[in-house]
């Protein structure tokens, strides 16, 4: 999976320097030029969604999650090794459960056409990338948790 995450990684640092980009030339051009860039706003919202759905996967393997730990650090550390898999199993659940549902979603943009009103870019695309990186953050979760039940991880 690291090779996974590498690429994931690099396509991140890309997504997030384009996003930028587009922001730079949206403001100048709106507030130096009067001309806003053209479906700014729609290619802002495409590259966001693929960004956060493959920064999923980073995050989760690195496990770089968001945790406030005020009470845990005070619990025995087989406790806390219990909770780590109780909070990993129900993260793995709500993953496990976002890719459907965004598979689904994303087949019925596919279905409909579904185009981007001002470029007329497919949107379709972004979902099934955002998509593809919460079912890589499920798998690298459920990878995770495999270890942590058999006390190869911290």
């Amino acid at each position: 999976m690291g090779k996974v995450t590498r690429i994931t990684e690099y396509m991140g640092g890309i997504l997030i320097i384009s996003l930028c980009l587009v922001t730079v030339i949206d403001v100048v051009g709106r507030y130096i030029f009067k001309s806003p860039l053209l479906g700014g706003l729609e290619l802002s919202e495409l590259l966001l969604a693929i960004l956060v759905g493959l920064g999923l996967v980073t995050v989760t393997a690195r496990s770089e999650h968001i945790i406030v730990d005020i009470l845990i650090v005070k619990l025995h550390s087989s406790t806390q090794r219990i909770l780590l898999i109780i909070a990993s199993f129900a993260s793995a659940v709500f993953l496990g459960l976002l890719s459907w549902e965004s598979i689904v979603y994303s087949l019925r943009s596919l279905e409909v056409g579904e185009f981007t009103f001002v470029l007329r870019l497919p949107v379709y695309l972004a979902k099934f990338l955002f998509t593809l990186g919460c079912f890589l953050a499920f798998i690298v979760l459920v990878g995770q948790i495999i270890d942590f039940c058999r006390g190869n991880r911290d």
